[in-house]
């Protein structure tokens, strides 16, 4: 785009905000008093639930117990002493420059510049008794992330070409729509218990590198996907725990991997059953399948004698319906009653038979010959909107998202740990002076750094920024500006 369009639009947009304010929070008043005071309670746990979009409030203590219930599992957690972000992070770096080469990696960004520990919390099954939390480990910004999210690229490829997969809602209603049971048969639900939690690790990885090769694709990769899976670990409550077995369930390339061991682990499963089930459909953990009636729990404990590890649950039809992507049969045929709440825009679609049409549409349509990248902004009636239309006229896409989601309200259930983040810091020293610095790093690294420089009188040292003498750093004045400027106390150079 030229340059003078560019301003035109600028001065477009300028103009407009220069006639708006900022409305008010679109919150009534004693909603917004009942947030503030919910977030003032320690007591309490205020968290999403694992599907759909409830909200729950639980005890803390409860909240927490279940989460002790998964740590105290010592076949696959182990707590350790020492924080493992600073030796993961250099043998991911390591790892990766020695391979860069062969497998054309974009080193820049694969390579994290700024390492988090990962952050376990957990989401409420509300569909089961007593609402089990499903542990979720947060990956964003850990060690691995960033090649966890490139291997999920490379391996997802690798999925999605039994017989038995689903690849999603569509695929699924297209497949079940209008089958017929017959009088001594039964839809049936098979779920694995905690699957990414119970997937074995060296199963995973041998089933991955034999794909790989038969594939012809570099098994350096598999290299990467043992560091992922091996080098786990999480933090709960200011302590560390090493994951023994199992993948977190958070990393991008948990799915895939769980996806490959359940295709094959179910691929082998029905070459060799005794049973044959007339229809099965596989969605990573959860099976539907038509059984006949006196065949179900014989199928079960087949299922269950393949892997110690791998155990399932199943769930009988009840009232004709069955709560896998929520199917029904009337009479002797089955038909699909509604989807998941998440989806419903695309039920409608689907529903309308708008979704052909739409496919045929964009066929026809030409592709714009420069793409260019979309703006989205938060909306703001009058406003945002305005904006949008001055932005459509140069051809450049709009996307709205809120301006405020109640999640903004609640407080994290997530441990924060100020210290490993990037940002902005204050040294506080002798004589009134102070030091103020920006790092991509890790603050806690960077810190450590200026407490090395000063002991060894290091040139440009914060010493060496006066003429007055200026004493070694002390660990109380680090402040932080994304914590609301909080002192940090306990920090240890």
């Amino acid at each position: 785009m030229r340059k003078e369009d560019l301003e035109a639009i600028r001065q477009d947009i300028s103009s407009m905000l220069r006639r708006y304010s900022v409305p008010k929070l679109n919150l009534p008043k004693e909603e917004f008093i009942a947030l503030k005071n919910l977030r003032n309670k320690p007591e309490l746990t205020i968290i999403r639930a694992d599907k759909g979009k409830a909200t729950l409030v639980m005890d803390t203590s409860d909240y927490n117990s279940k989460i002790q219930k998964f740590l105290s599992d010592v076949s696959t957690y182990k707590k350790v002493k020492n924080d493992p972000t600073s030796s993961t992070l250099k043998t991911t770096c390591d790892l990766i420059k020695k391979h860069s080469e062969k497998l054309n990696l974009d080193v820049k960004w694969i390579i994290p510049t700024c390492a988090k520990s990962p952050k376990l919390y957990g989401l409420p099954k509300i569909h089961k008794p007593n609402a089990p939390l499903r542990p979720i480990v947060s990956q964003i910004d850990s060690p691995t992330y960033r090649l966890a999210q490139h291997l999920a690229k490379i391996l997802s490829p690798l999925r999605g070409h039994t017989r038995a997969h689903i690849k999603d809602s569509y695929h699924f209603v297209s497949e079940i729509k209008d089958r017929h049971l017959s009088d001594n048969e039964t839809m049936v639900s098979f779920d694995v218990q905690s699957l990414f939690t119970c997937l074995p690790v060296e199963d995973c990885i041998s089933i991955v590198t034999r794909k790989l090769e038969e594939n012809n694709m570099p098994v350096e990769y598999a290299v990467f996907l043992r560091h992922c899976l091996t080098s786990g670990y999480l933090l709960w409550k200011e302590e560390f725990y090493k994951q023994l077995d199992g993948v977190a369930m958070g990393s991008p390339v948990s799915p895939i991997v769980a996806d490959i061991f359940m295709e094959d682990f179910e691929e082998k499963a029905l070459l060799t059953s005794p049973i044959n089930p007339r229809f099965y459909k596989q969605y990573v953990d959860d099976t539907f399948t038509i059984l006949p009636l006196d065949k179900v729990t014989a199928f079960l404990d087949y299922l269950n004698s393949i892997n110690s590890k791998i155990q399932f649950t199943m769930q009988l039809e009840a009232n004709n319906s069955l709560a896998f992507i929520d199917v029904e049969h009337e009479g002797s045929v089955i038909v699909n009653t509604w989807l998941p709440s998440h989806h419903h825009v695309k039920q409608v679609l689907h529903d309308n038979k708008l979704r052909v049409p739409r496919l045929r549409h964009s066929e026809r349509v030409e592709p714009a010959t420069v793409a260019r990248v979309p703006a989205v902004l938060p909306y703001i009636r009058g406003v945002t909107d305005k904006i949008g239309y001055i932005l459509n006229r140069a051809s450049i896409k709009t996307y709205f998202k809120p301006l405020k989601k109640f999640g903004q309200f609640l407080p994290s259930v997530k441990c924060n740990v100020p210290l490993q983040d990037a940002g902005v810091y204050k040294l506080d020293c002798e004589f009134g002076l102070s030091y103020i610095g920006q790092t991509k790093r890790s603050i806690k690294t960077r810190v450590k750094e200026h407490i090395a420089d000063v002991k060894n009188h290091a040139p440009g040292s914060l010493q060496s920024v006066n003429t007055y003498r200026i004493a070694p750093v002390t660990t109380s004045d680090l402040i932080y500006h994304k914590s609301s400027l909080k002192n940090i106390d306990s920090f240890q150079g």
